[in-house]
């Protein structure tokens, strides 16, 4: 089973036509609602109840699931959430948690109970592996990224190429971030169909996880990623916010989990433009991986 956990913050407008291209690739979507002040839960809620033509009702089938916030979070809490839903088939809790400190008890078949505890919050969880779960993808609610390229985010670790898989905006063919030259990065990133305050950012991003985690990537902050479900189990995420995207960097280097970057072709249309990492965000993500590598 391939699911797709999508994280929404105020994605009214492209929540639904999102939905409507992802679940052609996929067996089950999650939408993580952090704590959105308009209409991104409703609409995500109506989509799933409404009557379906023909068409719509394989839609239906696919089963949507959204996982509310209350508060807005963050992107790191949201994916954490998401995973543990595609990983969990019980979760007794209103708020749920993600992998960190559970990836012993996942493993697990059977039910298990234990506390955790999470932002200083303790929750009573049922944990079960989810063992149909084979893939979990993440992409963003704005419609940067184009579902037909999921097909080729998934077929490295369908056959046994990869653990995980990251879509780059900056590459023109797979690109071996272990053995790649420089040279080779950057003519690359020339060619990426990119605004060049895009690539600027992303540039910026890879060096700071490089200096942080020991790992180069082309495209560190990328959000369109596959894992395979026995990687996502290892990944022990801790962020919040931003700076999950250089965590997971960090996770997997440290688990020793097989990477492969594919080129994507991002949609970049003056909404999607107006999303992610500002000047504020980038300071304040920089700042949270120094904590986080002080630790």
């Amino acid at each position: 089973m391939v699911i797709a956990v999508i994280p929404a913050y105020n994605e009214e407008r492209t929540i639904g036509n999102v939905l409507a291209e992802v679940w052609e690739y996929v067996d089950k979507i999650i939408v993580v609602d952090d704590g959105s002040a308009d209409k991104t839960a409703e609409i995500v809620k109506r989509i799933t109840k409404s009557d379906f033509d023909k068409s719509e009702s394989d839609f239906n089938n696919k089963n949507v699931e959204v996982l509310s916030h209350i508060l807005n979070r963050g992107l790191g809490a949201a994916l954490r959430t998401g995973f543990a839903g595609a990983l969990k088939i019980d979760v007794k809790t209103s708020d749920v948690l993600g992998t960190s400190d559970v990836n012993t008890k996942l493993s697990n078949p059977k039910v298990a109970t234990t506390d955790l505890i999470n932002n200083g919050v303790a929750a009573d969880f049922r944990l079960r592996s989810r063992e149909d779960a084979e893939i979990i993808i993440t992409l963003d609610a704005d419609g940067q990224h184009n579902p037909e390229d999921i097909p080729r985010m998934i077929e490295p670790i369908k056959n046994g190429s990869a653990d995980v898989v990251i879509g780059s905006r900056f590459i023109s063919k797979p690109f071996d971030s272990a053995n790649a030259s420089l040279r080779e990065y950057c003519l690359s990133l020339s060619k990426a169909h990119a605004p060049l305050f895009r690539k600027l950012a992303n540039f910026l991003g890879n060096i700071i996880t490089f200096l942080f985690f020991g790992i180069w990537v082309s495209d560190s902050q990328s959000g369109f990623r596959a894992f395979s479900r026995e990687a996502l189990l290892k990944i022990n995420l801790k962020s919040s916010g931003m700076e999950v995207s250089s965590e997971i960097i960090k996770e997997i280097k440290r688990n020793h989990l097989c990477l492969v970057e594919i080129p994507i072709k991002p949609v970049y249309t003056k909404y999607s433009m107006s999303k992610g990492q500002n000047l504020l965000e980038g300071i304040k993500t920089v700042f949270q991986l120094i904590l986080r590598r002080l630790e």
